[in-house]
């Protein structure tokens, strides 16, 4: 039998030479060294020719100097018009290859554009391919016709990034639920698109926010916008257009009820139930309502326990909710102010106070009456100790007494907000820059359930000067007197004031003690007068209530701004004199 002996050196080069195979097997990014910022560079005499015209369907093969890579191909490669089926996108090496589906059917006569966005990158730095477009048309040229636009939300008037822009030749009111778009494109960041390539012709637009990628309005939660016109494109015109995007009106949903607290009914919707009806079952009870965001809270007390109805009428819909009997054990927290905190340390903290405004005292639970004798009201070192009987806090009352410790009269009024039951006010002449001490003592509120604070309430308050505010005087022209409209004066985002002015073409209003700060002025174009904004609904060809927006004079301390402003819906803008 004959060995084969394998000499050292032999077996040194062996070694060498796999090692060698293996790296060239194997694609690896190269390290070290400065970094590579140079995107891959198509080498266009071996790549498919851009441009061609009367295409056949056929493979496209990209080469370039490098090698690549694809990354989120799906949200970045946009091709229009949009294929039936998908296309294969794969790379090799250095080549993009694009493979159609072997069913797909190119539309006649018609210019397509592959827009590959950032999706090809080389493989050491991904540094993107820069305007990497592929176009080629089914007929003798390539159309150089294009639209541009905006799409914006209706409500906030922001640009909406990555919805689309559709246009259809055929001018049927059902395309766009039931046919994929001839042309389409994507917005950027700002809201804005671009359609390049189109033929002349007339066209129906569409801006959607196409939840499943299928280029179908068929999600009722879907966002659309629409044109009220078809849109002509010729040779001598382009399109220039704004779309405000918006989420149809539909049939608020059954809300989800929680009945497990007595007292406490929450109704829970999937957006603010302005047109949801809620009533109750007459039993005897003592109820309240109160509507926070996407919630109605029903807030009740009936001594004895018995079963009750709610009914929540939506539309041509009603919705019966049971309330079981409840234990009145089930909830034991004490009636306090919502949201209050202990105090470590001594004192509380000392609260600023307008000097025109009441001030405000919300409790955890409803309130239903207030024994004043239970309140000390100091100012500065002055005790002033209101006696009055325990009475409804339906009526007001300023009742005051003096005791023999020479103490002042001081005019309180007390009533429960009309809005906000929770809510105690107290009205009162405040002297500038002192300070006022509230005491409740136990007792002294009572809530819907019967239940009294059983802890002393303290709060200290500081009334700043008139002077540290300011006044708005708002002057409102050019408004068409056969129209409503809804106005709000906003601080930040919170809505200062909300009126509705009709039947004029001017209105003027003065907004006093304001805090220093930056204020703007919204206005509601309120065409079915049922003072609140409305979405549109595309079935019926309305166009969602326009919004128009501008942002005022900063308001100093001390100061009166005067606010022109004149109603135009333009780009969502009012106009401003100054």
């Amino acid at each position: 039998m004959t060995k084969t002996r394998i000499t050292l050196p032999l077996f040194l080069y062996l070694l060498v030479l796999y090692f060698l195979v293996l790296a060239c097997a194997q694609q690896q990014p190269l390290t070290g060294g400065k970094k590579d910022e140079r995107p891959p560079q198509m080498n266009k005499e071996a790549s498919i020719s851009n441009n061609q015209t009367n295409f056949k369907k056929q493979e496209l093969v990209f080469v370039f100097d490098e090698y690549i890579q694809l990354q989120n191909a799906t949200k970045q490669v946009v091709i229009s018009p949009p294929l039936q089926k998908l296309p294969n996108i794969k790379t090799r090496l250095n080549k993009l290859i694009v493979e159609f589906d072997e069913d797909e059917v190119l539309k006649e006569d018609a210019t397509y554009s592959i827009n590959f966005g950032e999706a090809v990158k080389d493989l050491t730095e991904g540094n993107p391919v820069p305007d990497f477009k592929f176009l080629f048309s089914t007929g003798d040229y390539i159309d150089s016709l294009q639209v541009q636009g905006t799409i914006v939300d209706a409500l906030t008037g922001e640009p909406v990034a990555g919805a689309l822009y559709l246009l259809y030749k055929n001018l049927a009111d059902s395309v766009v639920y039931v046919d994929k778009p001839f042309y389409f494109a994507k917005t950027n960041t700002d809201g804005t698109f671009l359609i390049e390539n189109i033929k002349a012709g007339i066209y129906k637009g569409f801006a959607l926010e196409d939840q499943d990628l299928n280029y179908l309005y068929n999600i009722p939660t879907e966002r659309i916008g629409f044109s009220a016109d078809t849109i002509l494109l010729t040779d001598s015109t382009n399109a220039d257009i704004q779309v405000a995007i918006f989420e149809p009106y539909a049939l608020i949903d059954k809300p989800k009820a929680n009945l497990k607290k007595y007292g406490l009914v929450t109704l829970a919707f999937k957006r603010t139930p302005f047109d949801a009806d809620v009533e109750l079952e007459d039993i005897g009870q003592t109820s309240f309502q109160e509507t926070v965001g996407d919630t109605i809270k029903v807030w009740y007390h009936h001594p004895d326990s018995i079963d009750w109805r709610i009914f929540v009428h939506r539309d041509t819909i009603t919705d019966t909710i049971t309330v079981k009997a409840l234990s009145k054990k089930l909830d034991q927290k004490q009636l306090q102010l919502a949201n209050q905190r202990k105090v470590r340390g001594g004192k509380p903290k000392v609260i600023n106070v307008n000097p025109a405004k009441p001030i405000p005292l919300t409790f955890n639970y409803p309130i239903s009456k207030i024994d004043t004798s239970l309140i000390i009201f100091s100012e500065d070192s002055v005790k002033i100790q209101q006696k009055i009987d325990t009475f409804n806090l339906a009526v007001d009352s300023t009742l005051v007494q003096v005791d023999t410790n020479s103490l002042v009269f001081i005019k309180a009024a007390y009533a429960i907000d009309s809005v906000e039951q929770r809510t105690l006010q107290i009205n009162y002449t405040w002297k500038e820059t002192l300070k006022y001490d509230l005491q409740i003592l136990p007792g002294a509120i009572t809530s819907l359930y019967g239940r009294s604070n059983t802890d002393t309430i303290n709060l200290n308050y500081l009334i700043k000067e008139q002077k540290d505010f300011g006044t708005i005087n708002l002057h409102i022209t050019d408004m068409d007197s056969l129209q409503h409209y809804q106005v709000e004066l906003l601080f930040a985002e919170n809505v200062v004031a909300a009126f509705s002015i009709a039947n004029t073409k001017a209105h003027q209003q003065t907004f006093t003690s304001l805090p220093p700060g930056n204020y703007s002025v919204k206005v509601i174009q309120d065409l079915n007068k049922n003072g609140r904004w409305d979405a549109g609904d595309y079935d019926k060809k309305l166009q969602p209530e326009q919004i128009a927006t501008a942002t005022l004079e900063a308001l100093k301390a001390n100061w009166e701004v005067e606010a022109d402003v004149k109603v135009t819906f333009e780009n969502g803008a009012l106009r401003m004199e100054n």
